[in-house]
């Protein structure tokens, strides 16, 4: 589908270069390791709107309400590691 199209030649190249950041500094011991894809998904969330995107082009499928909670969860985590006092 073209929708595929456009998301693979542009979010999914971005994606896969984040992916390769996160687990090379996770192997570098500057972060925490969890699964690096997840670690991109919710970094490019918060800054785009991938997510949301993918839903709206009937890539993925409306997430349920554990996904939204995560993610929920933990941007604000995100959010307070980078604010809170």
């Amino acid at each position: 589908p073209l929708a595929l199209q456009f998301f693979n030649a542009s979010h999914t190249r971005l994606q896969n270069q984040l992916v390769e950041f996160f687990q090379k500094a996770a192997q570098l011991g500057f972060i925490q390791a969890d699964d690096p894809l997840y670690q991109t998904e919710l970094l490019l969330t918060l800054l785009l709107g991938v997510r949301h995107h993918k839903v709206l082009l009937g890539i993925i499928p409306v997430p349920n309400t554990q996904e939204i909670d995560r993610f929920i969860r933990d941007a604000i985590d995100l959010f307070l590691l980078k604010y809170r006092h």
